[in-house]
């Protein structure tokens, strides 16, 4: 049987993504944090709607907590409310990246069109070539 996520609104599953799950709260272990975890998944369903295969997709705790809720007492997913706003900030900086000029794409600088430089071309200003005449290299002087 595939799981998938009950967060408000996460469309994981392990029919679409290889992300790993974790298991929701067991209701006839601890009531009360059944409870908090429907609220903080941004849900209003019945506690008694928590089974043996609900389960919420990692994307939801912080990365580096034990997902084992009988051994982490501490362990609850995000609000719901800040998931909303971290994964807007998240879009946002995807779609200000996406519109970042490429390499020799025209830009436009203080009025005027321009290139970006190539990995090759320098970015600092040429200057004039040094003269060399009169040093002696091999020490003869």
């Amino acid at each position: 049987m595939g799981k998938a996520c009950f967060y408000s609104g996460c469309k994981s599953s392990t029919y679409t993504s290889d992300i790993r799950f974790v298991s929701f709260v067991k209701p006839w272990r601890d009531y009360n944090r059944t409870k908090k975890w429907i609220e903080l998944c941004g849900r209003s369903v019945p506690v008694e709607k928590v089974t043996k295969n609900t389960w919420i997709c990692v994307k939801h705790f912080a990365f580096d907590a034990n997902l084992d809720w009988t051994e982490n007492d501490q362990l609850s997913p995000f609000p719901f409310e800040l998931a909303a706003i971290l994964e807007e900030e998240d879009r946002k900086r995807k779609e200000s990246s996406q519109n970042l000029p490429s390499e020799n794409q025209p830009i436009r600088t203080y009025g005027k069109q321009t290139t970006q430089p190539s990995a090759f071309q320098p970015i600092f200003p040429s200057f004039p070539p040094i003269s060399t005449s009169g040093i002696d290299y091999e020490g003869k002087n």
